[in-house]
């Protein structure tokens, strides 16, 4: 009997230690698919791909909630130098290097700072939104910086645009050249076909002011990149500019852009005050970002010398016949804003697809009527969409 004892104490042993090392496998590979998984919540920047250097970033306290043992992207924040931490979450640190940056799959994106390579200078710029997005290009208009398009841009980043606001020659202080002729509509126009191309070989553009001024000129030199144009508050610039002259209407207009193209003048006509005087729909935070920033010193001279260098509008005029926009666009124009007939004067020349809207309010009608805008621009954009 003591050798049938033996054998089975020894089978029994050897059963006993085969099911303790199943299980310590077991827990191995749970161990290994639960560290898996924070890592892929976590890495959403490893297909980062872009095209000029950033040294800012706007969510510079990007741990949203560090004691998370959540398998949610909810609460990522965005930098294409990020370093994950072992609860999953995302750090982020300021020295992201490209005008791109890779985003989460979770949609939840906030507006970041970038910049952008162009034509021997570096822009500042903002942007949001999946790479893989329709792209749309926002052009700021004058006195205005991107942040100008603060409201906007993360509605359209809600419906899938992926969107780039940059701050125009002049208002970037790496992109701020001294010579007034620096500032003449080819310089103006190369920049921004150098920004859409950033974004892809087609994209919306959405433009305010004189950046409407120079998306009409972009349709005059190359429309083929531009799927469709919302301008707003400028109608067809060669239009446009011919009223400051020849309407009696604009005579305000032109006896503030005499002031504006004096040297020193038009520097002193844009206080503070002032500033606050034509912006009293923007909200405050923004108002006081953007008056920190166009009163910084060589911010203001620079963005006159759009004015001086187009001799008031003047070169429009001299330079260029009226040309036809065959590029489906959206005109939207405050009821209140002045310059009317030339509104008149743009429908004969549109030759596409057009549509003009008139909300209630005046020239900042973005900062006057925001739900209004949106939900036009949203409107054009689904019915014009890239193929």
């Amino acid at each position: 009997m003591k050798p049938v004892f033996l054998i089975l104490m020894v089978l029994v042993s050897a059963v006993a230690c085969s099911s303790g090392s199943d299980s310590n496998n077991t827990n191995s590979i749970n161990s290994a698919d639960g560290a898996s998984d924070a890592d892929n919540d976590a890495d959403t920047d490893s297909d980062s791909d872009s095209d000029a250097d950033a040294d800012t970033d706007t969510d510079s306290d990007s741990d949203t909630d560090s004691d998370s043992d959540s398998d949610s992207d909810a609460d990522t924040d965005i930098d294409s130098d990020s370093d994950s931490d072992s609860d999953g979450d995302t750090s982020t640190d300021g020295d992201t290097d490209d005008s791109t940056e890779s985003e989460s799959d979770s949609g939840d994106e906030t507006l970041r700072s970038t910049r952008i390579e162009a034509n021997g200078f570096t822009f500042d710029a903002l942007e949001i939104g999946l790479a893989h997005g329709e792209p749309v290009l926002l052009l700021h208009g004058f006195p205005d910086t991107s942040l100008m398009w603060s409201d906007l841009m993360p509605k359209l980043w809600d419906n899938g645009y992926h969107c780039l606001a940059p701050d125009q020659r002049g208002y970037s202080p790496d992109a701020r050249p001294l010579e007034v002729d620096a500032y003449n509509y080819d310089a103006l126009i190369e920049d921004a076909f150098a920004f859409g191309n950033k974004l892809g070989q087609k994209f919306h553009l959405i433009a305010h002011d004189w950046g409407a001024n120079v998306g009409w000129l972009m349709l005059e030199k190359d429309p083929s990149p531009i799927a469709s144009f919302t301008a707003i508050s400028i109608p067809h610039y060669g239009v446009w500019a011919r009223t400051v002259y020849d309407d009696s209407e604009m005579a305000w207009y032109l006896s503030m852009l005499n002031t504006w193209m004096t040297p020193g003048e038009g520097e002193d006509f844009w206080s503070e005050q002032q500033l606050k005087n034509i912006w009293k729909a923007k909200p405050a935070d923004l108002l006081e970002q953007t008056i920190a920033h166009m009163l910084a010193p060589g911010a203001m001279t620079a963005a006159l010398n759009w004015y001086r260098a187009s001799d008031g509008h003047k070169s429009v005029i001299e330079d260029f016949d009226l040309w036809e926009v065959n590029v489906p666009t959206l005109l939207i124009f405050g009821s209140d804003d002045t310059g009317g007939r030339s509104v008149t004067d743009t429908a004969p020349l549109m030759t596409g697809s057009y549509r003009l809207v008139r909300p209630k309010g005046g020239h900042f009608i973005v900062d006057e009527q925001p739900d209004a805008v949106t939900e036009e621009i949203l409107t054009h954009l689904q019915e014009n969409p890239i193929k």
